[in-house]
């Protein structure tokens, strides 16, 4: 038996996603660990919960609360790009408690699988897909000291002779009302704030997911590892019961819906915004959704329950390349999304992908100049990136040679890679770059833009990311 039945769960940091080397104008809760910490408390366990919150040293506060006191494990969840600030938590960890099990997890974890275990000693157990149902079993072993991690699926392990086993993926868990609210009370959530293009004004922002899984096939996305194909979601009640306690206990007034695609439903979104106008008045929301979706009747519910903002992942202006990327959609559909929008008075943000291998340069130009004359609220030009668990990533070719080279898998950057046959992976970003100064220097674009700035930092993070862009433009890297 353990003498402890805490859990120190840790979101390892990373370079912005919009940002590069500047601090983001916003710090995310990560809804992901706050699931997994509400569940562990539900079933008895004590849990405590470190993240990015633009105040918070992660790597000093794990250091020292390792120092001050016994943990029953550390979990660390990461993306690709922060897997290597992950590593250093880990070793941070075994440095300062070594008998304390570290155990990783989170999408990088989940596309890359076992290799992680057999290249880093300083990992104890991978916990891979969704997280909460496999980190209680995990967890409970721990504390019983029955440690069988055979039984437990979705687990990676390492054997007394370091031989690395694979349980197999952990079935996706169906009632998500089992799960209850993410465990933000962990946290000073007063230092979460969104990034400023998907807030509403000055309005305290905070984000729910309401659903899990996403039934399309894109070619360089790979959310379906930690959240399946099959869409599931929560009941109405909870949905509205979780607003109502962000709204109440930590003063939201805007709420961005980050399930992958909300509007997949339509009868489950007319019904939740039937209850957003009745139960919820005065919020207003933001969300995300396919175009091919998006219709008259869709614009028409979104605007009145509230909803303010848009997010499209339009990805490409050429039918081709759409095809290719399995997208599902067309340009037709992306330029009456964008247009309903207008006509119902919600902000549209349109975000694309360039630098497809199969892509020309005359297709990315394409693309760019579709973006540019679509007159949505906001447009941005991601370079492509071959995340771990898409089709796109070729180990041969994209794996680092060392775990630094992680960091570089952000869309906000240049590219690790040369991947489009005609466009060098710098020329990429440097076309990218001069799309978004063409764009947002129009008069009427940058007053927007400024509109949507809460503070002098957000000026400032604004004015570097610019700076960044021309310094480029001319040459500096």
């Amino acid at each position: 038996m353990a003498d402890t039945n805490t859990v120190l769960l840790v979101n390892a940091p990373y370079l912005d996603l919009y940002g590069g080397d500047v601090p983001g104008t916003g710090y995310y809760f990560p809804l992901g660990l706050g699931y997994i910490a509400s569940y562990l408390q539900k079933h008895g366990f004590g849990v405590e919960l470190v993240c990015e919150d633009g105040k918070t040293d992660v790597m000093e506060e794990v250091r020292s609360r390792l120092a001050s006191r016994a943990y029953l494990c550390l979990g660390v969840s990461c993306m690709t790009s922060s897997f290597n600030s992950a590593l250093k938590i880990a070793s941070a960890a075994k440095e300062a408690a070594p008998a304390t099990p570290v155990i990783f997890g989170g999408a990088h974890i989940s596309a890359m699988g076992g290799s992680v275990l057999s290249e880093q000693p300083g990992i104890d157990l991978l916990c891979t897909g969704e997280g909460e149902i496999p980190m209680l079993q995990l967890v409970s072993m721990l504390r019983d000291g029955f440690e069988d991690w055979s039984q437990i699926q979705g687990l990676f392990w390492r054997d007394d002779k370091g031989v690395v086993h694979n349980n197999g993926p952990a079935p996706f868990h169906q009632n998500l009302d089992d799960f209850p609210f993410p465990a933000r009370d962990l946290v000073d959530f007063d230092r979460f704030a969104l990034h400023s293009h998907v807030a509403s004004g000055n309005r305290r922002a905070g984000t729910i997911v309401t659903s899990r899984g996403c039934p399309f096939n894109c070619i360089f996305c790979s959310a379906h590892l930690t959240h399946g194909r099959k869409y599931r979601f929560h009941s109405d009640d909870y949905v509205v019961d979780e607003i109502r306690l962000l709204r109440e206990h930590y003063g939201i007034e805007h709420v961005f819906i980050e399930d992958d695609s909300f509007t997949v439903v339509k009868d489950r979104v007319e019904r939740l915004c039937r209850r957003f106008r009745t139960d919820l008045p005065n919020m207003t929301f933001g969300c995300f959704s396919r175009v091919d979706i998006f219709d008259e009747r869709m614009a028409a519910m979104l605007q009145s329950a509230g909803v303010r903002l848009v997010v499209f992942g339009i990805e490409s202006g050429v039918p081709e390349v759409l095809k290719k990327m399995n997208k599902g959609a067309d340009v037709g559909k992306a330029r009456q999304a964008i247009e309903l929008c207008r006509r119902h008075g919600i902000e549209s943000y349109a975000s694309f992908v360039v630098g497809f291998p199969f892509e020309t340069r005359r297709d990315i130009q394409q693309t760019i100049d579709f973006g540019s004359r679509l007159d949505a609220s906001s447009v941005t030009f991601n370079p492509l990136v071959p995340y771990p668990g898409t089709p796109l990533f070729n180990p041969g070719k994209h794996l680092p040679s060392t775990p630094e080279g992680w960091e570089r898998f952000l869309t906000s950057g240049t590219p690790p890679f040369d991947i489009c046959p005609e466009v060098t992976a710098s020329e990429l970003k440097r076309m990218v770059d001069r799309a978004h100064l063409r764009y947002y220097l129009q008069p009427r674009r940058l007053l927007g833009l400024l509109r949507t700035l809460r503070s002098w930092r957000d000026f400032r993070s604004l004015a570097a990311a610019a700076a960044r862009m021309i310094q480029r433009q001319f040459g500096g890297g």
